[in-house]
């Protein structure tokens, strides 16, 4: 699934906080047998795909977020 984040710095960077806030109940809940698997249960796995967070760091020519590391 593509997700296209905008374009405009300050509305990307509010569209993938937003993406953050969707997954961290996910994230949260799963984070105890992300620890005893080593890996990252399915459902974190579905919730970074479908918010598109797993792709922040593609290139934005893709259509994806195409994040820098903030200091």
């Amino acid at each position: 699934m593509k997700h296209l984040f905008p374009e405009a710095r300050d509305a990307k960077r509010t569209a993938l906080l937003q993406a953050v806030d969707n997954v961290r109940a996910t994230l949260t809940a799963h984070a105890d047998a992300s620890e005893t698997l080593r890996t990252l249960p399915e459902p974190c796995v579905q919730a970074l795909t479908e918010t598109g967070l797993f792709a922040m760091k593609c290139p934005a020519e893709l259509g994806w977020g195409e994040r820098k590391p903030t200091p």
